[in-house]
């Protein structure tokens, strides 16, 4: 089964091993989001934290397949069920490298797709 997200906003940050990609609804709130995490300092076996606004989505998870674009980040995970997940976002060119960067740091087999090309 596949859930797909539409979101308004994007973020990212690093800090020393630690990275993390929101996306979010412009204004705060307990809307819908998809986070996704991976911390480097200790050996984690390639997992990824994943949290959203929904239960089934929450945990530590290997990562099979990742695909971002300039507006969709899609992430198949290693799981019995749920296991694809489909986020839509809005973002600025300048913001959007920033996320593809973090997100090709977290997740290794991320394909990027650069003008209807993939970029790995």
């Amino acid at each position: 089964m596949r859930v797909k997200i539409q979101l308004d906003h994007v973020s990212m940050s690093e800090d020393g091993d630690y990275f993390q990609v929101h996306f979010g609804a412009a204004h705060d709130g307990d809307g819908p989001y998809v986070l996704i995490q991976r911390q480097f300092e200790d050996a984690d076996g390639g997992l990824c934290y994943l949290e959203t606004h929904d239960q089934d989505y929450i945990g530590h998870f290997k990562v099979v397949r990742a695909t971002l674009d300039r507006h969709r980040f899609s992430l198949e995970l290693r799981r019995q069920k749920f296991s694809k997940v489909e986020v839509t976002f809005k973002t600025d060119e300048p913001n959007y490298i920033e996320v593809s960067r973090i997100l090709r740091i977290m997740i290794p087999c991320l394909a990027v797709v650069v003008s209807n090309r993939e970029d790995r």
